[in-house]
């Protein structure tokens, strides 16, 4: 096994009451010991003979390494019965084990599991001495894991075994002051979880109010009149209601047509519903010399093609797009936020509906022959602001989590490398 590299440090500790070791400076009180050192027990699991089907469908969670996916395994996709864990290797786990992937491209995921399951032969489950705390070695595994996992495989496919990750060593601060790291991390993960779940219930809000909204089975109140808003939706094609172009690609060939300044937006950046960047840039003599157009703000656009065919997003920068994706210009009659989330409201079923099923692949004439039922210009802009705060409301909460997650990968580092203390 390659060894494990150790921490480029100076010869001066960073604070009087450091030592150093060969995993770098750490607290005098702290040790550096191999995981297998510090376990009782550790074991994999097996598989159920997939062809028996009395062995399936029972009530015991199965759970696979991608199932650590989750970090708190509360759930899994499949269940085994109680036949098919006596004949097989499948190993029962109790409620709050640490779990690790040993295998493809989970290898080096830890999890907890809050239920009782069963596991596989790619999971490794691990159980602590009295020491040690089981949630502050999971914090530990989760911080280091990926940089050993690159070490361990070199770079190749990720294939551990008991052995191999037993070797592990690891920086061990005393059981109080893992219990105190353990329960400071876990304040941020729950709260973590709490946004994710106040996200989740914000989505499904906004869901079902674009459904109603958009179909026109709930009307707004006209801000002008006061009233109602009564006046029938008409039903009209999308090129009737605007203008479209697609773009071009700039030979790859000639490097000078690329890492220019310009936006490159490709079908693929649709994904982000609102296009606030994009992985790659163009030069403008790769605009000049290609059939690539240049987009500005809050243009609409469409993927025509592949696996993002009939994405919808609203660009927030101004870029260039290339031949996969569709820019519609709408006319003055016409809202275009109300435009993006009725497209992006009705194109997964027109996909399928247009592709029966098969390869999708649109064309700037099919979407443009794609009927609509669209109210009075007032009521579209009246719809598209209710829905715009809705969204804005998600991308909030979004952005509170992600700073949540900073924070707590902020006090990772600090805190499992003994650089802030929580027990003195």
């Amino acid at each position: 096994m390659p060894s494990q590299t150790k921490d480029k440090t100076t010869t001066t500790p960073p604070k009087p009451d450091f030592k150093h070791t060969e995993l770098g400076w750490i607290p005098k009180d702290w040790e550096v010991k191999k995981l297998g050192e510090i376990l009782i027990n550790s074991f994999s699991g097996g598989t159920p003979n997939t062809k028996n089907p009395e062995y399936y469908n029972g009530n015991l969670p199965f759970i696979k390494s991608g199932e650590l996916n989750q970090i708190n395994i509360v759930k899994t996709k499949v269940m085994i019965s109680d036949l098919g864990l006596k004949n097989s290797s499948a190993k029962i786990i109790t409620p709050m084990t640490l779990l690790l992937a040993m295998y493809g491209a989970t290898a080096g995921v830890c999890a907890i599991s809050r239920i009782e399951g069963a596991i596989n032969q790619a999971v490794l489950a691990l159980s602590p001495n009295e020491e040690n705390d089981n949630k502050f070695l999971f914090f530990n595994l989760r911080v280091n894991m990926p940089s050993l996992v690159h070490r361990l495989t070199q770079g190749g496919q990720p294939n551990f075994s008991a052995g191999t990750i037993k070797k592990i060593k690891l920086k061990l601060p005393p059981l109080p002051e893992q219990q105190a790291i353990a329960d400071c991390l876990s304040t941020w993960d729950e709260a973590i979880e709490k946004q994710g779940q106040l996200i989740k219930a914000k989505q499904e809000q906004h869901k079902g109010l674009r459904q109603l909204l958009l179909t026109g089975k709930k009307r707004l109140t006209n801000p002008e009149t006061g009233k109602v808003f009564d006046d029938e939706w008409v039903e009209i094609r999308i090129g009737e209601i605007s203008t479209s172009f697609s773009g071009g690609t700039p030979s790859s060939n000639v490097k000078e047509y690329w890492n220019g300044n310009i936006h490159w937006i490709k079908s693929g950046e649709l994904n982000q519903g609102q296009i606030n960047n994009t992985s790659g840039f163009v030069a403008e003599l790769g605009i000049k010399n290609s059939s690539a157009k240049i987009v500005n703000l809050n243009t609409l656009l469409v993927a025509m093609y592949g696996a993002t065919a009939g994405v919808c997003a609203i660009t927030k920068i101004k870029g260039a797009i290339n031949q996969a994706v569709l820019a519609i210009i709408p006319n003055k009659m016409t809202n275009n936020s109300f435009l993006f989330y009725k497209l992006k409201m009705i194109m997964p079923s027109m996909v399928h509906r247009l592709t029966q099923g098969g390869q999708p692949n649109l064309s700037g004439g099919i979407i443009k022959n794609i009927k609509i039922e669209t109210p009075n210009l007032k009521e579209q802009t009246a719809i598209a602001e209710v829905l715009e705060t809705s969204s804005n409301e998600i991308e909030l909460l979004q952005e509170q989590r992600h700073q949540l997650q900073l924070q707590k990968k902020g006090l990772m580092q600090v805190l499992l490398s003994g650089e802030k203390r929580l027990v003195s």
